[in-house]
């Protein structure tokens, strides 16, 4: 047997002046948004909606965040960063005025996405290491760089 659900509704100025009992829900029907209530706060906390939505404070996810081809993950207020796929190619994009900059204590490696085949590696107070087919032919060293191979 199906059971039904019903929220009490109204619109956005009526909820500005309502404050809900603890842990109630209600709909907002102007911004199609549900709204939860705290029991003291009149018009309670809008929840996002289908089409988008503002949070204040941390977000924290349980889950993935799954993103479908070319949903971008936009950071900084003029979306300097974006990070998406396009459908054949994984993008990282610095479209703002400063720099991208990989920052770690340690180290830095790029790698083919089968574990351990090292594609570059750049060592904090160390060697930079370049790699073909998992083989390193360029190392920074203290005194130079060492070549494996030939150098033309």
């Amino acid at each position: 047997m199906a059971k039904l659900l019903k929220l009490r509704r109204g619109t956005t100025s009526q909820h500005s002046s309502f404050t809900g009992a603890e842990g109630e829900v209600t709909v907002d029907t102007d911004k199609e948004t549900l709204v939860v209530h705290n029991g003291s706060t009149a018009g309670g906390f809008p929840v996002m909606s289908a089409s988008g939505g503002t949070f204040t404070g941390a977000v924290t996810f349980n889950s993935d965040l799954d993103l479908q081809d070319n949903d971008k993950l936009l950071i900084g207020t003029g979306d300097d960063l974006k990070i998406y796929h396009d459908g054949s190619n994984s993008q990282i994009r610095e479209e703002g005025t400063g720099n991208l900059m990989l920052i770690s204590d340690n180290q830095i490696r790029f790698e083919k996405a089968s574990p351990g085949e090292a594609i570059a590696s750049f060592n904090v107070d160390g060697a930079c290491e370049l790699y073909h087919d998992n083989s390193k032919k360029f190392e920074t060293t203290s005194d130079g760089v060492q070549v494996t191979g030939k150098l033309f």
